[in-house]
């Protein structure tokens, strides 16, 4: 498994921006980091998020999206697609459903392997945004 040196895992691990990095680990996809962003925006402490994604990734997904945000996570880990999806998930386990936006990338390392690196975005509060965000999803499914 990659490893972030001290400075840069400290760097990344201190943003404000929701990010997390994940790792191919045989057939399971694991977080190596998350962002003191996502830990705020997901309302856990860092341990107890890193559990949470890396046991149950997609349990609080809204069930008509589950199916849809696994088969994208599955082609963006098999490299045959990007991945920018909205998707509605309850993951603060109190407040109901929210939108969220999430965009991932891969980062190629030093030491030649590939990490994917996922920005998340809480949309529910702005309408204007998730409808046309939404829209354009729903266009590139039918194409």
């Amino acid at each position: 498994m990659f490893s972030f040196s001290e400075e840069v895992r400290a760097a990344y691990e201190a943003m404000p921006v929701p990010l997390a990095y994940y790792q191919k680990n045989g057939d399971k996809i694991v977080p190596i980091l998350v962002s003191d962003g996502l830990c705020r925006l997901m309302n856990a402490d860092r341990p107890a998020l890193i559990e949470r994604l890396s046991s149950s990734m997609f349990e609080r997904i809204h069930p008509d999206d589950a199916g849809r945000i696994v088969r994208a996570v599955r082609d963006f880990a098999a490299r045959l697609s990007g991945y920018n999806v909205v998707y509605r998930s309850n993951y603060r386990g109190d407040e109901g459903y929210r939108y969220i936006h999430s965009v991932g990338r891969y980062q190629d390392t030093p030491d030649g392997s590939y990490l994917a690196v996922f920005v998340y975005t809480d949309i529910s509060d702005n309408e204007s945004e998730r409808n046309e965000l939404m829209a354009r999803y729903e266009l590139s499914q039918r194409d």
